[in-house]
């Protein structure tokens, strides 16, 4: 009876095995083929996605070169990401800049830092360590950083000392601003900005020709808001509201004889 019984069990083990070593013998299914037309297809979209950016020109080494063969730091914002980040003045753009601080340390200036490195003298006296200009024009003291951001075309910021194309007071760095030029069509802008604390700022911008040779734009900008004082003579808190800044700026360009001047 065990010869038997050992049998039984030994059949009923090979039946178990049986199916799992037949299925591990079937043969592998053919894959689907691929339809060259949807692979081609697929590709030209890809391609379509691709975002081609046009190169940045720049003028930090005092000629117009492209940004990628600028052999030091330097950061540019155009006047696209001006608007979209609603930036007046440069101190509003400098939070945009990665290593550039632009602290006010009185109602009458600021202080520039590039890289850790600045001054907060007012002194004519003394060096800036980091230069402000406007169309390579120096602009000197700490107070044209409340300079209005209207009508530029870009901003330029080099980081590290730039003292042998613009001179000394750059041993930070420099900052460009880079004027729109008129041209040959006539165009303009206007803009409204109102805020809290009695905030309103206006602001426009027209260009264009004067004759086949000759350019000209006109810019303006006005801001108001709601200011406290507090003193001996006036202790308690009265809001005055006055006007904040104001700001313009005439381009002229002749074309004939390639000169051109701006006055602010």
């Amino acid at each position: 009876m065990s010869f038997f019984s050992l049998r039984q069990v030994l059949l009923g083990s090979c039946a178990l095995t049986l199916p799992f070593t037949a299925h591990a013998q079937e043969p592998a299914q053919a894959a689907a083929p691929v339809d060259a037309t949807a692979q081609v297809t697929s590709e030209e979209a890809a391609e379509d996605t691709r975002k081609v950016y046009d190169a940045v020109v720049v003028v930090a080494q005092r000629r117009e070169e492209n940004l990628r063969d600028v052999p030091s730091s330097i950061a540019t914002v155009d006047d696209e990401q001006i608007e979209a980040t609603s930036s007046q003045r440069v101190q509003d753009m400098a939070n945009y800049v990665p290593n550039v601080d632009i602290a006010s340390t009185s109602a009458l200036g600021a202080t520039l830092t590039i890289r850790g490195v600045g001054s907060s003298s007012r002194n004519i006296g003394f060096d800036s360590r980091a230069g402000l200009y406007i169309d390579g024009v120096y602009l000197g003291q700490s107070p044209a950083l409340d300079q209005d951001l209207l009508g530029l075309q870009r901003v330029e910021v080099l980081r590290g000392p730039q003292g042998t194309l613009f001179g000394k007071n750059n041993d930070a760095g420099a900052i460009n601003l880079i004027t729109k030029r008129p041209g040959q069509t006539l165009e303009g802008e206007a803009f409204a900005r109102i805020g809290n604390r009695g905030q309103e700022q206006y602001a426009f911008r027209v260009s264009g020709p004067l004759t086949d040779s000759v350019a000209a734009s006109l810019s303006a900008s006005s801001s108001k808001a709601w200011h406290t004082t507090v003193g001996p003579v006036r202790p308690a808190v009265e809001p005055l509201r006055k006007p904040v800044g104001t700001a313009g700026e005439q381009a002229l360009l002749m074309a004939a004889s390639s000169v051109s001047c701006s006055t602010q």
